[in-house]
């Protein structure tokens, strides 16, 4: 065993240190475990909706149970394109596809375009810093999504801390 001893002169203390373990004692306090924080979901884990809106409100509860699947099924399919990435009109083209429904749908574009949104404040998807037209011949452009390297399927989407 090591014994050192220090004097802190501005202090005008001694103190004998020791390189052994020191025996824990009764009056000792157990070091703090670090609590698992809950995660923060992405709006709550709801589906957000206008809150003067009854409609919206009822069209977000009867989404519930749909979005986490349709995540899963989006961050696919982003993932399967590389780096070529998707934009949210793709997404959208992809849904219809998926319910049999035309790409110029308003509930694919309304039901799609969330679910990346959630994708990116989950950081499962990031912006390429790339844009490409929402459609051929299109002057109007959008977002190309790219995957990141974050593991899950995307089903549970935790907001990362800004």
């Amino acid at each position: 065993m090591n014994h050192a001893i220090n004097y802190d002169p501005m202090a005008r203390t001694v103190s004998n240190t020791s390189t052994a373990t020191k025996e824990p004692t009764l009056f000792d306090h157990p070091a703090p475990q670090a609590q698992p924080k809950p995660p923060r979901l992405v709006f709550g884990g709801h589906v957000p909706y206008q809150r003067k809106s009854e409609t919206s409100r009822q069209a977000a509860k009867s989404m519930e149970s749909a979005t986490a699947p349709l995540r899963v099924k989006l961050l696919e399919f982003i993932r399967s394109r590389g780096d070529l990435g998707a934009t949210h009109a793709e997404c959208s083209a992809y849904y219809a596809g998926m319910q049999g429904k035309s790409e110029d749908s308003d509930t694919c574009r309304n039901t799609a375009g969330p679910r990346v949104t959630e994708l990116k404040d989950a950081g499962f998807v990031a912006d390429s810093g790339r844009r490409r037209p929402t459609r051929p011949g299109s002057n109007k452009t959008c977002t190309v999504w790219v995957a990141t390297a974050k593991e899950g399927d995307g089903s549970v989407c935790e907001r990362i801390p800004q």
